[in-house]
């Protein structure tokens, strides 16, 4: 079970490996493999990456494959008190921390991240961090941090071309029960936002419109639960 804190933190239902798409050979694929079944003990992972490339799915999905594990949004916690944050972590198997962008350049939270980073992995834990670019990037001052970030494995997640989009939507939409064919599929790609979330969300209301109504992913339907 994952670690509960009294704190503005949440897994979503649907991430999970399982429903997480990517070939086996790309860079996202060797990501979910590492973190699935090689993440060794005492060792960093960063993922690295744009909006919807699939950093967050993999921390949470990481979080719900270990049997004691904390989701830690940072984006969600940045004006708590890091030292708050970080106490009693101690018998973790994994801490992921997502969103590492939204705290980096305050020396508050990169002092406790860094002695944070010592001491669980001195102690066989794990540490996943996801931003949206490369450690070398971060705008991070101190550099035994940067350091330590750059050390650890690191995979850069790319953008998603349409096809690849229509792909996971597809995938997800098989992990639900339904079937979006290829038109639906593309139809649902122009006329809602890009980005991988928001196409999520827009699955999501699908489906739980296809089950209250009993009806199938047509372009009518869809059409008539968007009001599009």
């Amino acid at each position: 079970m994952s670690r509960q804190l009294a704190l503005p933190v949440t897994l979503r239902d649907a991430a999970g490996f399982e429903n997480f798409h990517a070939a086996p050979t790309s860079v996202a694929g060797q990501a979910l493999a590492l973190l699935r079944d090689q993440f060794p003990p005492g060792t960093l992972v960063c993922l690295w990456g744009g909006p919807g490339t699939g950093k967050s799915h993999l921390a949470r999905a990481s979080c719900r494959h270990y049997t004691n594990a904390l989701y830690l949004p940072l984006g969600a916690l940045r004006d708590s008190d890091p030292e708050d944050v970080f106490a009693d972590l101690d018998s973790l198997d994994l801490l992921a921390l997502d969103e590492l962008d939204a705290v980096a350049g305050r020396d508050d939270w990169e002092l406790a991240l860094f002695g944070l980073h010592n001491w669980l992995l001195e102690r066989g834990g794990r540490l996943l961090v996801t931003a949206r670019v490369p450690p070398r990037e971060l705008p991070l001052r101190l550099p035994d941090l940067r350091s330590r970030l750059i050390a650890g494995y690191g995979f850069g997640l790319p953008d998603h071309d349409d096809g690849q989009c229509l792909e996971i939507l597809r995938f997800r939409a098989a992990r639900l029960g339904l079937l979006l064919g290829p038109d639906a599929g593309r139809y649902l790609l122009h006329r809602a936002p890009r980005d991988l979330a928001s196409l999520m969300d827009c699955l999501d209301r699908l489906d739980h419109a296809a089950l209250a109504h009993q009806r199938q992913l047509t372009l009518p339907f869809i059409k008539q639960v968007f009001g599009w």
